[in-house]
């Protein structure tokens, strides 16, 4: 069992789950309909919308996070690879999570409790709050991010 405490946030819409692979996911491959759909004009069942690209912002605004240049939502940064045809696959798990961002517009986050620690808690970020977010080690101020 995942312990996750979500603190009180007014429009954080949140949804978790886990899943289990049966083998390393290294060894999983992202089938051929999958990486398919990291094309922005692929066929979806789901499509984002202006509206919804509004409201991601202003949830992410809520704690005085700026998600505007390097800090904008990943889905909107998706959406620019894959028109750019520059959008690739990565692997199943994080092929599926792009896919569904890419074209319903919601932000997705993947954990892989094999390397983090929990418990886990989704949480305004504190002041002076830092990620390294590439393996070139540049970090991105995420203070007032959720």
């Amino acid at each position: 069992m995942i312990e996750l405490h979500v603190e009180p946030h007014p429009t954080l819409r949140m949804r978790a789950f886990a899943t289990e692979l049966p083998t390393r996911l290294g060894d999983v491959a992202s089938p051929l309909w999958l990486t398919d759909l990291l094309r922005s004009d692929a066929p979806a069942l789901v499509r984002r919308s202006e509206p919804l690209r509004a409201a991601v912002r202003d949830m992410l605004r809520h704690g005085g996070y700026k998600p505007t240049g390097r800090g904008k939502p990943a889905s909107e940064y998706l959406v620019r690879a894959a028109e750019a045809g520059s959008l690739c696959s990565i692997n199943a798990v994080v092929d599926t999570c792009n896919v569904v961002s890419l074209h319903s517009g919601f932000p997705i986050t993947v954990v892989d409790t094999g390397r983090a620690a929990g418990p886990y808690r989704i949480a305004i970020a504190p002041a002076g709050t830092t990620y390294v977010f590439n393996s070139a080690g540049q970090e991105i101020d995420v203070s007032g991010l959720v």
